[in-house]
């Protein structure tokens, strides 16, 4: 055994923006094939969801811990807005994205001019997780696993909308004794 894996305290796969909205369709095979192969011992979401039988076709293969995203209204109290999850000495925030409609509309307005920008997020999920060691996050599609001051800030991507900017793709993290997380981006 390797000194990383006689570390490990904790494999967590990481999905968000399923965007799956009705009650027949199914999470992708590769997905859950990922996931299991990973020995995930947690799943998080990061938002929009759209349906909770995305969050019991991933109980099936670990425990889930899930938030609301912005496509999320009809789960409002079934879900939090934010969650903070603690595995040995790392904190993790989970968010979708925004907190607030206000601020929703808000980087819209700023998408719409500017484009994406990683940094407006990091900022505004910083503000929301001050004290997390890992951010993770949704929302935008695109995959994201950057060191930005002090933290990871980590967006598995959307495991289900492929677009001409970004594939479909998943996330692990690999939570270490030492306190350090190792961070991957699989596309699907």
């Amino acid at each position: 055994m390797d000194s990383v894996s006689s570390n490990l305290i904790q494999t967590i796969g990481v999905v968000s923006d399923t965007h799956i909205h009705s009650q027949g369709v199914r999470l992708s095979a590769k997905l859950l094939s990922v996931l299991q192969d990973a020995e995930v011992g947690l799943i998080l979401h990061a938002g929009d969801i759209c349906t909770l039988t995305v969050l019991k076709e991933l109980e099936d293969i670990a425990p889930v811990r899930a938030v609301r995203g912005n496509r999320d209204l009809n789960l409002l109290g079934c879900l939090p807005l934010i969650d903070h999850i603690t595995i040995g000495k790392v904190k993790i925030g989970l968010v979708h994205s925004h907190i607030s409609f206000l601020s929703y509309l808000l980087d819209k307005l700023l998408y719409y001019r500017n484009g994406y920008c990683f940094e407006r997020y990091a900022g505004m999920l910083h503000r929301i997780f001050p004290e997390a060691d890992v951010i993770v996050f949704g929302h935008t599609h695109i995959a994201e696993s950057r060191h930005w001051q002090g933290k990871l800030y980590f967006n598995p991507g959307s495991c289900s909308c492929e677009s001409k900017w970004s594939l479909c793709s998943c996330g692990i993290l690999r939570v270490l004794g030492n306190g350090s997380v190792k961070a991957e981006i699989l596309v699907l």
